[in-house]
């Protein structure tokens, strides 16, 4: 048998809001998946709570909820993306998300896709599925946003600004110690989960997650559209 290839995926929120076109957005992204295990690949997928979190955060926002409960509230829209996300995948999947790093490790045992959200408060969701691929083993993190990568500014604020097609985690973890933490941000990839990359030397893509072509080139190893994070050679486990 040949050794399982584990792909642990950030599936963002802002993917997930619920609209006109979601339906077909998730069958495209399970039928690409599910095709992809017949060459012997297992994925984790870690959902964000997007707009539903945020607009539930900003209603008790200003009755001074602590920023533990705000996580909380977070927690809770993640998963229900993930019950909907895993509803995609039939028997494939897990019925119910996980709700811990270890359980979906365990779930791994069972599982081709595995599917959960979000774990503990102060954990964002690309914190989960970097802890998820640390405990997991997984070969690469790729983080699916709404931007095509790692940008110097945010682009959707100034358009003018660069995209990095190459880091490594080391330079990652520069940038984004620059962003600081917060429940419902929009950062690419936060400053935990950045840690989480570079000590585990964890080779991370940034994509587009709404372009499944581009998805679908970098699984086959064609040229695609994204920021490549390298683990640096002779780092902490490089």
């Amino acid at each position: 048998m040949n050794r399982l290839t584990r792909y642990v995926i950030s599936l963002g929120g802002s993917l997930l809001t619920p609209e006109e076109g979601l339906s077909d957005y998730l069958g495209a992204f399970s039928d690409l998946l599910v095709e992809r295990l017949e060459e012997d690949e297992q994925y984790f997928i870690v959902t964000g709570g997007g707009e539903i979190a945020r607009r539930y955060m900003s209603l008790v926002d200003k009755g001074g909820m602590s920023q533990y409960s705000l996580d909380g509230i977070g927690i809770l829209a993640t998963r229900l993306n993930a019950f909907v996300v895993a509803s995609y995948f039939g028997d494939l999947s897990n019925k119910e998300p996980f709700t811990t790093v270890e359980e979906a490790a365990l779930l791994g045992e069972l599982y081709p896709i595995v599917v959960g959200g979000g774990t503990v408060p102060g954990h964002s969701t690309d914190a989960v599925a970097a802890l998820v691929a640390e405990r997991v083993g997984g070969e690469v993190f790729l983080n699916l946003t709404t931007v095509d990568g790692v940008y110097e500014r945010d682009p959707r604020k100034h358009p003018g600004a660069k995209m990095y097609r190459e880091l490594n985690t080391e330079e990652l973890l520069k940038l984004t110690m620059e962003k600081g933490f917060g429940a419902g941000g929009h950062m690419v990839i936060d400053p935990l989960a950045a840690i989480v990359i570079h000590r585990s030397s964890i080779r991370t893509v940034v994509m587009n997650g709404r372009d499944l072509e581009n998805l679908r080139s970098f699984f086959e190893g064609k040229e695609f559209r994204g920021t490549v994070i390298n683990p640096i050679e002779g780092g902490e486990n490089g």
